[in-house]
């Protein structure tokens, strides 16, 4: 089990970036990730948890759950994530909404892994439309590097493009993650 803390900016083109909002989540591994010099596991599945806090008091609160899935193959590494939400309190929607978030990547070294990324939305339950939803693509490097026993840097950076009307066109997504095993 994994326990994540992120604080979440935002920002526009020539603004600076303000805290929207923290979120506190869990990831659960339901089958367990094999090492590197073992057969990996047909599909690695887990399941995630978390709730987004907005830090205006405007924006509503939201829960997310989601399936994650992972599959190994050589020096291939693919992720594919179906995602649920639901908003509540101040300005609640109440629709629970679906979506979903992939990665593709071939593993170079462990810091040093190219890729695709891919997200998008369904939109709400029962009344899906693709096209009248936020939907991105593009290139990615990503790597994880281990700074001292227990303590490891991950990080991720995309230059995504929507293919959709209400996507922006340009878009670029980047992750740190420090993690430190206990």
């Amino acid at each position: 089990m994994f326990l994540e803390l992120e604080a979440i900016y935002v920002g526009k083109p020539g603004q600076n970036l303000d805290l929207s909002g923290y979120e506190l989540g869990s990831r659960i591994e339901l089958t367990e990730t094999k090492t590197f010099n073992e057969a990996p596991n047909l599909v690695d599945v887990g399941l995630l948890l978390g709730i987004s806090v907005p830090d205006n008091g405007v924006d509503p609160y939201e829960i997310e759950s989601g399936l994650l899935l992972y599959k190994r193959a050589g020096p291939w590494r693919m992720t594919g994530n179906l995602l649920f939400e639901k908003e509540f309190g101040n300005s609640n929607s109440g629709d629970v909404e679906m979506g979903y978030a992939g990665q593709v990547r071939y593993r170079l070294t462990p810091s040093i892994q190219p890729g695709v990324e891919l997200f998008g939305r369904f939109g709400v339950l029962g009344d899906f439309s693709l096209g009248q939803e936020q939907q991105k693509v593009g290139p990615g490097v990503f790597g994880f590097m281990e700074i001292v026993e227990d303590i490891s840097l991950k990080y991720e950076f995309s230059w995504l493009f929507g293919y959709t009307s209400p996507t922006p066109k340009h878009s670029l997504k980047w992750l740190f993650e420090f993690e430190y095993r206990y």
